[in-house]
């Protein structure tokens, strides 16, 4: 066997090796999101340079699980009537077992093939609304996404960034939605939502 051969199967052999992090069963990823998240009030104390700190004060609420983890985007091609995969209803789904990703991926494959991604870092996502960095986003910057949004909550983990919208409605504050996308290799910021967006001091805190 040449060198060539050798480093082949040593790539092939690390690879298989290397443990994968499966997608956790749905009603899982639910519980995970009620038990870290939901129930409480996560304030955050944004202070951009030369400005005034000012607070804003989250609630991540069961009837906004299915549209944070894009469970009525991924099936919107399938049906016209998604009630069942949004809101309360579709929280209600998930928790009696008639929702699972057996079903979802079984409607439409290739749309859940990319958010899958996002199942599959819950716990980055629960340690991003913990501990974040932020910016402040910009939407003149980036006109030809999108993404609404006020503030940009952001953690990087290896090559990924878990990011989670926030936007101001009129009841509030409010987690607009959540993303993974792979870093790039040619920008100081690791994602083009980040780049170049006005950056923000954070400090949070948990009020149960």
């Amino acid at each position: 066997m040449n060198m060539k051969s050798v480093v082949r199967w040593l790539r092939k052999t690390v690879c298989f090796m290397l443990p994968r992090k499966n997608v956790p069963m749905l009603s899982g990823l639910a519980k995970r999101y009620e038990d870290e998240l939901c129930d409480r009030t996560f304030v955050y104390t944004f202070q951009e340079s030369n400005k005034e700190p000012f607070k804003v004060h989250v609630e991540f609420e069961r009837s906004g699980f299915c549209h944070l983890f894009s469970i009525g985007s991924l099936v919107k091609k399938m049906t016209k009537d998604t009630s069942e995969f949004s809101g309360m209803k579709g929280w209600k789904n998930i928790k009696n077992g008639t929702l699972t990703f057996g079903k979802l991926s079984r409607l439409s494959p290739d749309e859940f093939k990319y958010y899958e991604p996002e199942y599959r870092m819950i716990e980055e996502m629960i340690e991003t609304a913990r501990k974040p960095n932020a910016v402040r986003f910009i939407k003149s910057k980036l006109p030809d996404s999108r993404l609404q949004a006020d503030i940009l909550l952001w953690r990087t983990f290896e090559d990924k960034t878990v990011h989670i919208a926030l936007s101001k409605g009129k009841d509030g504050w409010f987690a607009r939605s959540y993303f993974v996308r792979d870093n790039a290799r040619d920008k100081q910021y690791p994602t083009k939502y980040i780049y170049g967006m006005p950056v923000l001091k954070v400090r949070t805190s948990v009020k149960y």
